[in-house]
């Protein structure tokens, strides 16, 4: 969880933090040669599917038979390691009420143009609400 990762932090010296560092340098500047000719990425924002609220962080850190991680968090390497603006917009899928979502990441430093292109996005295709509905919710499309 979050502590552990602050723990694992803490233990880091200026080498390894240095050597991560040009790591986003690289991320970045392959991104910036996207950004060249794209003005923003739509990708999903997660892996998988939302996993059963039962589901704990540790079951993500696994890897498969094939030595993949079986976690939720692909794409940050376009918004956490790169360092650009990205938004996520929902758009429910009514198949099974779970929420799904699209990202949207643009370049550095370039927010106006991801909140543009999230609200063409919403725009296009609103997502639902949720009503009450004799004592339970309800999800509904307006």
């Amino acid at each position: 969880g979050l502590a552990s990762t602050i723990e694992h932090g803490f233990s880091l010296n200026a080498v390894t933090i240095e050597r991560g560092g040009i790591g986003r340098t690289r991320q970045w500047r392959n991104m910036a040669r996207m950004f060249g000719t794209y003005d923003a990425l739509i990708c999903p924002t997660t892996a998988k599917r939302a996993p059963l609220t039962t589901a704990k962080s540790p079951d993500f850190e696994i890897p498969d038979e094939n030595g993949r991680l079986d976690g939720l968090d692909m794409t940050a390497v376009f918004n956490n390691v790169g360092v650009c603006p990205a938004i996520a917009v929902p758009n429910w899928s009514l198949e099974d009420d779970l929420p799904t979502s699209v990202q949207v990441v643009g370049r550095r430093f370039d927010d106006p143009t991801v909140l543009r292109v999230a609200s063409c996005l919403e725009n296009q295709m609103p997502w639902p609400q949720w009503h009450a509905t004799a004592g339970r919710s309800q999800l509904t499309r307006e």
